[in-house]
């Protein structure tokens, strides 16, 4: 695959996510409020995509394990407009796009081994706005949904992560949705690379 149609499936991507990700936000900010959730101890054993499904809450940072390219040479992303930033493999490349009413899509991509991981971000009003497995299955029961496990980014975001399914990336989908209090963010990839959205999210920082 050369870089051209490269890109342009990125776009192709893009555009069918970013059609997919507005509708859930507009599932999500329109349905019915959230019920209040007790947060659990954390189990140190566990990683966020596992075969066995799970209902506790985990601090990503504390949680995944080494894997191969835990220790390969990265590079930096920082919003300075939204004041986060993480670490991402130094092989892929990052391109960010401005929506509408403030949102912001980023895919990250090595064109060489065709992997992808793209997130959507939309800002919020909502102090009572949260992300759980119990709303996502309530709000979305139609969406595919399975191995769960509600997870803490950055040391204060609440959210879960999750397989799914998506078109845009041909199949199942490894996904980590999470909100801050102020920002909502819908991370995705395709199944098989999993473990490359776990080491994004790792190192997310809220600066």
């Amino acid at each position: 695959m050369n870089n051209n149609q490269f890109l342009n499936k990125m776009i192709k991507i893009l555009t069918l996510f970013f059609i997919i990700a507005a509708a859930v936000i507009l599932w999500f900010f329109y349905s019915s409020k959230n019920e209040g959730k007790t947060t659990v101890s954390l189990d140190s054993s566990m990683a966020i995509f596992k075969e066995e499904k799970s209902e506790k809450t985990v601090s990503v940072s504390s949680v995944l394990a080494p894997s191969d390219s835990a220790s390969a040479q990265t590079k930096k992303y920082e919003n300075a407009q939204y004041v986060f930033s993480f670490n991402y493999p130094a092989g892929f490349t990052i391109r960010e796009f401005p929506e509408e009413e403030s949102r912001i899509s980023l895919i990250i991509q090595n064109e060489k081994t065709n992997q992808a991981v793209q997130f959507f971000i939309t800002p919020y009003n909502d102090n009572s706005f949260e992300v759980s497995s119990e709303r996502i299955k309530r709000d979305i029961p139609d969406m595919p949904f399975s191995n769960s496990a509600d997870v803490i980014v950055g040391g204060k975001a609440k959210g879960v992560a999750f397989f799914s399914e998506n078109e845009a990336f041909n199949g199942q989908t490894a996904e980590v949705w999470f909100a801050d209090g102020k920002l909502f963010y819908q991370a995705t990839a395709s199944a098989k690379d999993a473990r490359l959205l776990e080491e994004i999210i790792k190192g997310w920082v809220f600066n």
